[in-house]
Formats: C-alpha cells, sequence, structure tokens
C-alpha cells in the first residue's frame, strides 16, 4: 500500500514550526528507508541526506520501539533533531527531521525544539490517520459505485430498455447479491408486481405476511410521503406506527414514474444481528429504485399500469422460443373494447380512460397468474395464455367477453353499454414468428366486429374469409401509410369529344398507390379495403387537395382553363356533414376555378343518399362547380332519378358499351340513355370505349363524349399537364 505520509502536505508543518522555533531552519520527512522525500529543492537537502539516512537506520536497528529524538552535530553551525513516525498498524513507516541552528553547548538537548518536534509530530500522524481513513472510505465508496454503475447503468443515457419484468427479476437479485443483504423486495401494486429475492445465508421467516405487511402498510407510506426510509432500531416510533410486525432492519427507497408520483417501492432487509443500514445503502438503493422507475416507464401503460406493446412482444419471443424448442402450446387473444370513442364523445376524455383502466383490470381478474396481459394501442390488449390449448383459450377468451358485457359503466350517474370483440389464435412451434401471431390475432378480432360485435372469432389456418380479410387488412395499413407519407400519385384519362359539336376536352383524375418498390397499384385493389374500413373520405380528401394543387401550380399557363377536370367523390364522402365546406375551403386555399372541376358521383351512392346528393350537388353548383353522374343505367328505373339530381354530365355503364357491337339489345338501352339524357339537357359520356368500333357506334347514335384505351390511356397528371403545356405552346407558336 502507498506510504500515506507521502500523501501529506508537509509544507504547512514546515511553516508551522519555523514559527513556533526561530531557531529552527526546516522540516525535512524521510521514508522506511530512510530516504527524504520532503523537501524536493531544500539548501540543506543534499547537506543532511547523509546524515538522517544514517541515524535513522540507527533508531529503527537500536529499538524495537523507538520515542526518543535523537540530535546529531552536522557542521560548526547546525545541529540535526529526528525522530521515527508509524503507520497505522503501529510499525515504523519513516521519520521527521528538522535542523536547527548550533547552540552554544552541543552535548545538551534543546527542550524548545524537542517540544516543538514532538508536536509536529503529533500532527503529522494525526494527519497520518485521517488521509488513511479518507483513502479507505473513498477506495469503498468508488467500489461501490463502479458496480452499481457497471451492473444498473444508472446514469440518464440508459436508452432503449425493453426487456420488460425480466429486469426486474435481475435488478432485485443484484440488490440481494451486492448490497449484500438478507433480502430484497420490489413492489409496484399497479403493475400487479411483487418482486423478491433472498440471501440463503440469512434466512427471513414468514415471507408471505412479511409481503403484505411492506404493500399494505408501507407502500402507502411512502406513496403518501414520497421519501426514503432507513430503520435500524425496532423500537422506533414511526416503525412501531407503520410496521410494527417486521421485526428486521430495512432500507425503503420509492420508485419514482414522476417528480410527484410514487408507483412502487424498493426494499431491502437484514434480521437484527447484521450491519446497521447506513445513509450510503439508502444512496445507493435509491439509484437503484431510478433505474426500476426506468424499466417501468419504458415497459408499462401509465393509464392501466399494463404492459406496453414492446414489453409484451417481448414475453411473446420468449414464449415462442419455448414453443418451437420444447413443443408447449399457448392461446395469444387480441381484446378490441368497443365504444369508447362514443363515451369519449358523449361524457368526456376522462370517462373514456377509466374505462380502459377498468376494463385492463377486470381481463386481469379473468386470466391466471402466470398469463400475460397488455395495452397494444387505445383500446386495444394483448393477452398471452401460458401452457393453454385452443379449446382453453376460447373459453377464456369468452369469459372475458361476458365480463366486459356484464360491467355496466358508469359515469355521472349513466351507465353505458360496453363489449368486446376478440381473436384468438393458437401459438405453437408451427408458427413462424410474433409478427404473424399478433397479426392473426387481430385479423380475426376485426372479423368478429365486423359479424355484429360483442364475439370472440378464433383464427384457423385455412379459412378463406379470414384470409381475404387479411389481404384487406394488408391493403388498410398501406393506404395508411400512403395518407401520412404521400404514398399515392394521381394519374388523368382523356375523355374526348366525338359528336362535332363539345370541344372541350375533359380528363378524368385518378389515384393510384406506390409500392415500397415503386409499383404503381390501380384503385381495385386497394379500393375495396378502403370501402370497407371507411377510409374513403380520407381518400378523396387527399386527392381533392392534391389535384388542386397541381393545378394551380400549373395554372399560371392559361391553357389549364381550357379542360375539365373530373374528380370522383365517394358515397362514404357524400355522408360526410363537412364535405361541402371542406371543398369549398380548398377551393379558396389554392384559389382554383370551380368552372373547370367536374365531380363525379356513382348512380348508386346518389340514388342511396337521394336527398343528401341533390343538397351537395346543389350547393357546390352554386360556386361554379360541374357533376357527372357515373356508372348510369344498372336498372331503367334510374330515369325517375334524373328529375331530382342537378347533374351536368352522365355516364354511362361501361358495361353497357363493351357489348354494343355484338348485343342490339344493348345498344338500345345506350340509344335509350342517350335520347333521355339529351332532353334533360345532360351531356353524355360512354365509358370503356377500347377500339374504333365502339368509338363509331355511340358516335352514330349521338353519344357526345369517349372515354377509354381506345381513346387514351391513364399517365401520370404531371406528364399530362406537361404535353398540354408543349401543345399550347405549339399552337400559339
Amino acid at each position: 500500500m502507498k506510504n500515506p505520509y507521502k500523501q501529506i502536505e508537509f509544507k504547512k508543518f514546515n511553516d508551522l514550526i519555523v514559527h513556533l522555533d526561530d531557531k529552527v531552519c526546516a522540516l525535512f520527512a524521510c521514508d522506511q528507508n530512510g530516504d527524504m522525500f520532503w523537501p524536493n529543492d531544500s539548501i540543506y537537502k543534499n547537506k543532511i541526506r547523509e546524515v538522517t539516512t544514517e541515524i535513522h537506520q540507527e533508531l529503527l536497528n537500536s529499538y524495537n520501539k523507538i520515542e526518543e529524538i535523537n540530535f546529531h552535530l552536522i557542521n560548526d553551525e547546525n545541529v540535526l533533531y529526528h525522530t521515527v513516525i508509524y503507520d497505522q498498524a503501529d510499525k515504523p513507516c519513516g521519520g521527521l527531521s528538522i535542523l536547527v541552528n548550533k547552540q552554544a553547548d552541543v552535548s545538551k538537548e534543546d527542550p524548545g525544539v524537542i517540544q516543538s518536534l514532538c508536536f509536529i509530530k503529533t500532527c503529522v500522524e494525526e494527519e497520518r490517520k485521517l488521509v488513511a481513513e479518507l483513502n479507505s472510505m473513498a477506495f469503498e465508496l468508488e467500489e461501490r459505485y463502479e458496480e452499481l454503475n457497471l451492473v444498473y447503468d444508472t446514469d440518464d443515457q440508459s436508452d432503449g430498455i425493453n426487456n420488460g419484468p425480466d429486469v426486474f427479476e435481475q435488478l432485485v437479485q443484484n440488490c440481494t447479491d451486492y448490497l449484500d443483504v438478507a433480502m430484497a423486495v420490489l413492489i409496484m401494486p399497479r403493475e400487479d408486481l411483487v418482486i423478491f429475492h433472498h440471501n440463503t445465508n440469512h434466512p427471513i421467516h414468514y415471507v408471505h405476511s412479511l409481503l403484505k405487511q411492506l404493500e399494505n402498510k408501507l407502500y402507502p407510506w411512502v406513496e403518501q410521503n414520497k421519501e426514503a426510509l432507513v430503520m435500524n432500531d425496532l423500537s422506533d416510533e414511526l416503525r412501531t406506527k407503520i410496521l410494527p410486525e417486521v421485526p428486521y432492519k430495512l432500507v425503503c427507497c420509492p420508485v419514482m414514474l414522476s417528480s410527484n408520483q410514487v408507483g412502487g417501492i424498493l426494499v431491502v432487509l437484514n434480521p437484527n444481528y447484521l450491519r446497521d443500514f447506513t445513509n450510503s445503502d439508502r444512496n445507493l438503493l435509491d439509484a437503484m429504485a431510478r433505474k426500476a422507475a426506468k424499466v417501468a416507464m419504458a415497459n408499462y401503460d401509465s393509464l392501466t399500469g399494463l404492459l406496453k406493446r414492446n414489453g409484451f412482444e417481448y414475453i411473446l419471443e420468449n414464449a415462442l422460443f419455448t414453443s418451437q424448442s420444447e413443443g408447449a402450446t399457448y392461446c395469444v387473444l387480441h381484446i378490441d373494447l368497443d365504444g369508447v370513442k362514443v363515451i369519449n364523445e358523449t361524457a368526456d376524455t376522462k370517462a373514456g380512460d377509466q374505462l380502459i383502466s377498468d376494463v385492463g383490470k377486470l381481463i386481469r381478474e379473468q386470466i391466471r397468474d402466470t398469463d400475460s396481459i397488455a395495452r397494444l394501442t387505445g383500446d386495444k390488449y394483448g393477452v398471452l395464455l401460458d401452457a393453454c390449448s385452443l379449446e382453453m383459450g376460447c373459453t377464456i377468451a369468452d369469459n372475458i367477453r361476458t365480463a366486459v358485457h356484464e360491467m355496466n359503466f358508469c359515469w355521472n350517474g349513466q351507465t353505458h353499454e360496453t363489449s368486446t370483440c376478440i381473436g384468438v389464435v393458437e401459438m405453437n412451434a408451427d408458427c413462424e414468428n410474433i409478427q404473424s401471431i399478433l397479426a392473426a390475432s387481430e385479423l380475426a378480432a376485426n372479423v368478429a366486429k365486423e359479424q355484429g360485435r360483442n364475439l370472440v372469432q378464433v383464427y384457423q389456418h385455412g379459412d378463406t374469409h379470414l384470409q381475404r380479410r387479411s389481404g384487406e387488412v394488408y391493403w388498410v395499413r398501406s393506404i395508411q401509410n400512403a395518407l401520412n407519407h404521400s404514398g399515392f400519385e394521381i394519374y388523368s384519362q382523356m375523355i374526348q369529344p366525338i359528336d362535332g359539336v363539345s370541344e372541350t376536352l375533359h380528363f378524368e383524375l385518378l389515384i393510384r398507390l406506390i409500392e415500397k418498390d415503386g409499383t404503381r397499384i390501380p384503385p381495385g385493389k386497394f379500393m375495396p379495403a378502403a370501402e370497407r374500413f371507411r377510409l374513403m373520405p380520407a381518400v378523396d380528401q387527399w386527392v381533392i387537395e392534391n389535384s388542386f394543387k397541381l393545378l394551380v401550380e400549373a395554372g399560371s399557363q392559361s391553357y389549364i382553363n381550357e379542360y375539365i377536370w373530373t374528380i370522383n367523390l365517394s358515397g362514404q364522402s357524400l355522408n360526410e356533414e363537412s364535405i361541402i365546406s371542406d371543398i369549398s375551403t380548398l377551393a379558396m386555399k389554392y384559389q382554383i376555378s370551380p368552372e373547370i372541376i367536374c365531380f363525379e358521383i356513382t348512380e348508386t351512392a346518389a340514388v342511396h343518399n337521394l336527398k343528401i346528393a341533390k343538397q351537395i350537388i346543389s350547393e357546390l353548383k352554386k360556386i361554379g362547380f360541374q357533376f357527372a353522374l357515373d356508372d348510369f343505367g344498372s336498372g331503367l328505373s334510374s330515369f325517375a332519378y334524373l328529375k331530382s339530381l342537378p347533374v351536368d354530365y352522365l355516364k354511362i355503364d361501361g358495361a353497357f358499351i363493351k357489348g354494343i357491337i355484338e348485343d342490339p339489345f344493348t345498344k338500345a338501352i345506350v340509344m335509350a340513355i342517350n335520347q333521355v339524357s339529351q332532353v334533360r339537357g345532360l351531356k353524355t359520356i360512354a365509358e370503356f370505349v377500347e377500339n374504333s368500333q365502339i368509338t363509331q357506334c355511340i358516335k352514330d347514335i349521338g353519344v357526345n363524349y369517349a372515354q377509354g384505351y381506345g381513346v387514351g390511356k391513364p399517365i401520370p397528371l404531371a406528364e399530362q399537364l406537361h404535353k398540354l403545356k408543349i401543345e399550347d405552346q405549339r399552337a400559339a407558336g
């Protein structure tokens, strides 16, 4: 070990002894071998080095315990006084020397000088004791904090904690091992966690009763006072008040989830025959409690106390590994809570939050201690049923469904009906990954919702209905991603005048979904899913806004206003109360000329929402927009609705146009539609015009416009605008 005297600052002692006795020239210090280490640059150093070493060795060799002070004549002017100093084990470890001016009688020791040296020796040895103690404390603290930081990463940089409850298990075990205590306990009531670990060398008795005392009495006190406790004395007044039946020394620290929210307690205990706990123990345990808080906030939902999705996925990964390695069977439930949105709107969001929390507790009551539950998103839960067959999983799922349906949720005196849709999937060795398991359980829950709600649906491989729905779920996610990240592209298809009277070209604006690999997906593939999941209003809104934007950006050239641009409106959009104001707002935002925009609605949507459709068409036509009725003619009774719908154009259903050459009856229908439309003052447009024969046929009938691959295929709107610009420049120049 390093000589503690070498850590002492001797200059202050040198100054002190010179001040005490004006005969003293300087103070010197040597090590156990007599080698001088202080001062390094004294003018007397070389003069006395050898003498000091010789005297020191003589003293060490002559006595077992040297108490005296020796003196030695250096020259005619100076005398050296020397004494031995000792370490904490009472062994000689160095010496102190002072050089004084020669006195008249050299044979006599100067009592004053000896007294001064003894005083300095006492001061130096006392400082040596303090240095040694500080060194010991610093070493211990450094060792313990280094150990703590190494294991628990207590600094503020510990991110990405995502392995859930296992971290708590390890943390509690390490509290026991590294703090060297008999027992450590973590209690987090909202998360339903009570984790403890024993040191087998120091048994703790009646553990179950002890845990109840800590949870029911100590935790409420800490929750209220938000402070740590150190209890060593069994007769302590506070202990007598809150823990009279716990005969152990303990330290308790709160697990603070925020500045004023206690989420749990971390406790370490010792029998009374072991050491007392110190403030250092409290500080170390507090650092561990902060780590526990980080783990809790990373893995547990702040509203319900249930696992978050990442913690749930970690548990699923472990379960899947067990399935694949040991053949174990589990069940996964996806629970979709109905009615939260309605409660939020009719009551308030606090009511919805309370319902979500209450249902979480209810689900936890219906499952076993070995099962796991998580809040996946807002009103959706995930459950892993441990060692569970599909049959048992369905039984538990139905018990949950029944319990939620019968819970009678009340808020402000009003009772709200509650129900769930639950998807059940078996997890076994054949499953590839947890993503497919979660997707399958969610898919089954969605099917249950479609079939009437308050149902349990089992996912079975090979179920064609579920497979079809799986494809729709894929498209729904793709659509939502496209809406959020501009993943659509607008195309245009020419509608050409063919009657010799009409001159204005029309272009129908269409939509394509862009896949990650750049593939353009036509609407026929993804629109059914958008309609089923009521995403059409959002899609329509995207098309309208981005069409207006592109047209206005190209609108600095006058050619844009020479054409009619047709945009489709879905039946779902017609049911949106804000549709008129939304379109009007976008028109004002982009300063688009309403006269060049024609909205297209299908006959089916118009007839189904006749009153609403009539109102929307009338209001938007007042602003200047035009309208076309699409897919007309699927039933001749549709003629009756033409009087009620103030549209400008009528598009004949393409099913009639495709067969017009081969089927005289079909041709007669087209002729009738066209004649009625002309009498009504409407322009007609024929869809699916695929070749010149069809074009000539509908031209002879008197149809005004033709649209189809025989006229022009859809191309990106940006490309179409560029072509029109070039043509306009050529015509002008």
